[in-house]
């Protein structure tokens, strides 16, 4: 006799036109994560109910089935119908457990939307074509999305994979992330193996502690619109931070430029490292590394520009607008000038390496003491602007001493090359 009510129930369900019904699409998956294949699903209501504007609604029951792919035949249920859904599949053995629903008041809907609020609080697999989740979530299963994604705060601690945009916009921890779509981050994140096309970074806090895979650009703080992107606009300084603090003797911490054929490297050396290569390569040392054939070219573009390589004790050596090879000194040490006449100067351009000196009065000898000294005696020469007087410089590596052919009266000038 039941079975005879649901049948007449079911026959008489397209004679309730006046009940809006909500079609049902979708793909249908198993716990594992694999499609439903060739199997049915099942909805039944239970009871009689009374849905909004006094429409009465008995008990119902529908069923329809899924193909190869696990997409199931459209069914028309009435909205804001509560029931449950049965899946059966012929290759698993047999019927799952009811699972509780509510038909959404909508014209259609994907049976994934409708199972997601369900799912979401399991520890198995999530699969859906839209999800949207703005209170905590956490999943230990697979969450397997096809349709665009917009998280709050989320944990997954199993395999995630997307196959569109995911959009997190609050704090997001996943073990490891593959996307063929955009993934774009704008809270704090915790991120573990990150395989995507593109990806943005755009809150507070990124922690990426796994391996970051793209075939497309890299935005830090802005969408890409170059290979990388990173900005931070603020009144400090914005800079790329490579650290390895490592003690050991071939630790370094680098930027490295490579064309396939040759390499460019920009870094420092460890503090226990000992590289080998080249006399200079040394612990604790800075270096601008140029290893294609052509050379290294350090280049200040602009008809003005200037090229400095300065030193911690004020000497630099620059190449001006104007193209001259010169040295000067920013001021913090000068070379200095005794017996040399009365009251004798230094043009104040002078540097160790090169300068010029006015002496005091007629005079055969000056002594000029530099500012920083040389690890060993330099190679110097010197003149004089007294036509006919030969100067003879004799070097230290803490200064010159000038002897002159005949007492000269006016300039004195010397230059100094370093030994190393």
């Amino acid at each position: 006799m039941r079975k005879l009510l649901a049948l007449l129930v079911f026959l008489l369900w397209p004679a309730l036109g006046w009940a809006a019904n909500c079609t049902i699409t979708g793909q249908v998956f198993n716990p594992d994560g694999t499609a439903l294949v060739n199997g049915t699903v099942q909805f039944n209501s239970l009871v009689q109910q009374t849905l909004q504007g006094n429409v009465t609604i008995p008990p119902t029951q529908i069923s329809t089935t899924t193909d190869t792919t696990g997409t199931m035949k459209p069914i028309a249920i009435v909205q804001g119908l509560q029931g449950q859904f049965v899946f059966c599949s012929p290759a698993q053995g047999g019927c799952g457990n009811p699972t509780p629903v509510l038909i959404p008041v909508a014209s259609t809907a994907n049976i994934s939307a409708i199972l997601i609020g369900i799912q979401l609080s399991s520890g198995g697999n999530v699969v859906a074509s839209s999800l949207n989740v703005t209170g905590n979530s956490t999943m230990a299963g697979t969450l397997t999305v096809t349709g665009a994604t917009s998280l709050g705060a989320l944990t997954a601690s199993g395999a995630t994979i997307l196959q569109s945009t995911l959009a997190v916009t609050g704090n997001a921890g996943f073990s490891n992330i593959t996307a063929t779509g955009t993934l774009s981050v704008t809270g704090a994140a915790t991120l573990g193996a990150v395989t995507a096309p593109s990806l943005a970074l755009t809150g507070g806090g990124a922690n990426l502690t796994g391996t970051i895979q793209m075939s497309g650009p890299l935005g830090i703080g802005v969408a890409p619109t170059w290979t990388l992107d990173i900005a931070n606009n603020q009144n400090a300084t914005t800079k790329a931070h490579v650290l390895n603090n490592n003690a050991g003797a071939s630790a370094a911490s680098m930027l490295e430029a490579d064309n396939g054929g040759c390499v460019t490297d920009v870094g420092v050396f460890g503090t226990g490292a000992t590289p080998g290569g080249s006399p200079f390569y040394v612990a604790n040392r800075g270096f601008v590394l140029g290893g294609c054939g052509p050379g290294l070219l350090i280049q200040a573009s602009g008809p003005s520009a200037m090229l400095y390589l300065s030193a911690p004790n004020g000497n630099n050596v620059e190449v001006l607008g104007n193209q001259h090879f010169g040295v000067s000194n920013n001021g913090i040490s000068r070379p200095s000038v005794s017996a040399c006449g009365t009251s004798p100067s230094i043009a104040t351009q002078s540097t160790d390496n090169a300068g010029i000196v006015t002496v005091g009065s007629s005079v055969s000898n000056c002594t000029i003491t530099f500012a920083a000294g040389f690890p060993n005696v330099p190679a110097c020469t010197c003149s004089t602007v007294n036509i006919g007087t030969w100067c003879v410089a004799n070097p230290s590596t803490s200064g010159i001493s000038l002897t002159f052919g005949t007492a000269i009266t006016g300039n004195a000038s010397w230059v100094c090359m370093g030994l190393l």
